[in-house]
């Protein structure tokens, strides 16, 4: 017999057939729950009786009855059966909540875990004294011991089950293979030392994300950055602004990859590539009603702090219903990808990862696939969303898709830090956000440069300029060619772009880089060769490998400037020296075959560079040393018209007297405008010619009318 004023929420036994009611929110299920809790607690006080503590104090049932609310049952069959179907009723109110649109997150998880009835009472008793200090205070006062703060295994064992054999089943369900703990829903605490160092005493307690969720705190789990975000996808495949193809079928692939059990799929490209919203198209598409989780993942995070960011990360997914996409913010090892991928493998549920460079192999397993960086029409597009929704002027949207190689994450960044800049910004200020935007540094192999100048400032013959826009024209015609026309079936490597700039030093090779990465829009990047090369065994490689991928993902030039140190030529093998150069070059090698971008390489000695690498370039250019009527035309290009330059100055005679390369003609240009400077007047001839005299001394120059003078 049990008391029908027991409990309030408790449901008779008839609610079970009959239609139950919704729960009106979260609140009102947990109280249900804790009620449910007071029976299991009153059965397992009248099952133990009254006994006496080893300090003399006699705990009874009364003494709990302002927790456990009722006069207990007289047999305890009548209270198992009386669980039994309070736990059915309870069930069975929260799938009609479920059904008429109301979220209940405790619910929700213990149906994701096909939890069965013990385990559903299992995390109804560990839940009490997270939410109830009163249960707390009770358990202590069950215990006999009000200094003790956190339930067992064993205790929770004794208040769920009813007999014996089922109480070791209990046991066994909250040790390290259950699933409550296996899904991080339930802490276990290490086996501690004698007297309850055995399973039986090991402490065990609710994660805290989970009680907080049970009360409707949408908080991420702390373990998680602060700017983790749970969004409800709201995003269109129309949003999505990508060549087509391979913009449907990357929408169509992710979809169906998310929709089989566990899918686990990678998704490569540049930092703002559109890889989120591609996510969260595919997220809505394949799983409705579910949420997107999206978390910057540090790859400085390692050890125990990586493990237990993905453990924040699985219990989040879990407790929210949301997809985990996790963006890798920095461009991480194969080795780090591998425990990071490790980790990931029990997720309950499909997984993304953002990655920014190619997936490394033993990730076989997920489904890789490729957003690539936006082609100058979909550029254009993007360029004229973003200035609509800014009130910027939409003309400028074809100049800008065409000169800035941005994505579309780029050119948001750049329409609004051109309006923090200015009230009304001009199409310059637009430009100079959106280079702004392009000079994020790959690591710390390379460094951003940029240029100031334009091809008005160089003077080269005109069989050098046309190899020049030869090259421009490749790189604006691969989409057509490679893609468009299937080129790309018939290439299956080499499909990069790579230049090679030789010549006499101070012939304007670094400069030309700098001009041909303006012209075709993308940032240009000097590589630095004192932070590449390394003395360890395999660690050049390893810099190079990152170099490459992540200059691929971000559409950057690279420019190895002095290419003759890196790109030498193999030697006999005498001693374990020449082995690993040797190596390096052919590393190298591979990775130029292999690289999808655009790279630029100076030299002064091409002669010193290896053979089989000069086949592998697809344009070799040659500077030549200026002649005379070219000095004379470098002399006048190299003076600004904001500077007081006397009108009498004779260009063609300095260009017939100084053998000076463009380089050295600068040189002598600044030097002899110091000079004016500190004499107060203009930049004279006189200026200039006692500049190139000094410069010619310095190199060990003859000068052809006045040797005399040297």
């Amino acid at each position: 017999m049990i008391d029908a004023t027991t409990s309030e929420s408790l449901p008779d036994h008839d609610q079970v057939e009959v239609n139950p009611l919704p729960f009106e929110d979260t609140v009102g299920h947990v109280q249900c729950e804790l009620d449910y809790v007071r029976a299991l607690l009153r059965r397992h006080i009248e099952r133990r009786g009254e006994r006496t503590t080893s300090n003399g104090l006699a705990v009874s049932a009364d003494e709990l009855a302002g927790v456990v609310q009722g006069q207990g049952w007289l047999d305890h069959p009548s209270a198992d059966a009386f669980l039994a179907a309070a736990d059915a009723a309870i069930v069975a109110r929260c799938q009609f909540t479920a059904q008429s649109g109301r979220d209940l997150p405790l619910h929700r998880i213990a149906e994701s875990l096909a939890l069965h009835s013990a385990e559903r009472d299992a995390l109804r008793v560990l839940l009490a004294p997270e939410v109830d200090v009163a249960f707390e205070r009770a358990f202590a006062a069950v215990w006999d011991d009000l200094s003790r703060k956190c339930a067992d295994v064993g205790f929770v064992a004794d208040v769920v089950s009813s007999e014996p054999r089922h109480r070791l089943e209990v046991a066994s369900m909250l040790g390290p293979g259950g699933t409550l703990v296996r899904a991080g829903v339930v802490e276990l605490a290490p086996l501690g030392p004698p007297p309850h160092g055995g399973l039986q005493g090991r402490q065990v307690r609710l994660a805290r994300r989970v009680a907080l969720a049970a009360l409707g705190d949408p908080t991420p789990d702390e373990r998680l950055p602060t700017v983790t975000r749970v969004v409800l996808p709201r995003a269109q495949p129309q949003d999505f602004l990508c060549d087509e193809p391979p913009r449907s079928d990357l929408i169509a692939e992710l979809a169906r990859t998310l929709s089989v059990c566990n899918g686990r799929a990678t998704l490569t490209g540049q930092p703002g590539c559109g890889r989120t919203l591609l996510a969260e198209i595919a997220i809505k598409q394949a799983l409705p009603g579910h949420r997107m989780l999206l978390v910057d993942v540090p790859a400085g995070s390692q050890g125990e702090a990586l493990l237990s960011l993905i453990g924040g990360v699985k219990l989040e997914a879990l407790v929210s219903q949301a997809v985990p996409v996790l963006r890798l913010c920095e461009l991480p090892d194969a080795a780090w990808l591998d425990q990071l991928r490790a980790g990931l493998e029990d997720a309950p549920g499909p997984v993304v990862v953002l990655v920014p460079t190619g997936v490394p192999q033993g990730w076989n397993d997920w489904r890789p696939l490729h957003v690539p960086a936006p082609e100058q029409e979909v550029r254009v597009q993007l360029w004229r969303r973003a200035l609509q929704r800014s009130g910027g002027d939409v003309a400028w949207a074809h100049e800008l898709g065409a000169r800035c190689n941005a994505n579309g994450g780029a050119i948001q960044r750049a329409v609004r830090q051109a309006q923090q800049c200015s009230a009304r910004p001009q199409l310059a200020d637009v430009w100079r956000a959106a280079l702004a935007q392009q000079s994020r540094s790959l690591g710390d192999g390379a460094t951003a440069m940029h240029t100031t100048l334009g091809w008005s400032d160089v003077v080269l013959p005109a069989d050098v300029r046309e190899r020049l826009d030869e090259v421009a024209m490749f790189v604006r015609g691969r989409k057509t060619v490679l893609q468009d026309w299937g080129f790309a079936d018939k290439l299956p490597y080499g499909r990069g772009i790579s230049v090679l700039l030789h010549g006499p030093s101070g012939t304007g090779k670094t400069m030309v880089a700098g001009l041909l990465a303006a012209e075709i829009g993308r940032p240009l990047y000097r590589v630095d060769l004192s932070r590449v090369l390394s003395k360890w065994i395999g660690e050049t490689e390893r810099n190079l490998a990152r170099l490459f991928d992540e200059a691929e993902s971000q559409g950057a030039v690279l420019l190895f400037d002095e290419a003759d140190s890196l790109f030498a030529r193999r030697t006999e093998v005498k001693s374990s020296n020449d082995r690993h150069s040797n190596l390096e070059v052919n590393y190298l090698l591979q990775k130029m075959e292999e690289f999808d971008g655009v790279a630029i390489l100076t030299t002064n000695f091409e002669g010193a560079l290896d053979e089989a690498f000069k086949r592998r370039l697809r344009f070799r250019v040659a500077f030549p040393f200026p002649d005379a009527e070219a000095r004379a035309e470098l002399w006048h290009a190299m003076l600004p018209t904001k500077a007081k330059v006397a009108s009498d100055i004779d260009f063609v005679e300095l260009g017939r007297e100084f053998d000076l390369s463009g380089g050295h003609i600068k040189n002598a240009v600044v030097r002899a405008a110091y000079q004016a400077a500190h004499r107060g007047g203009w930049i004279e001839e006189r200026d200039l010619h006692a500049a190139a005299l000094q410069e010619c001394r310095e190199l060990g120059k003859a000068v052809r009318s006045f040797a005399a003078d040297l």
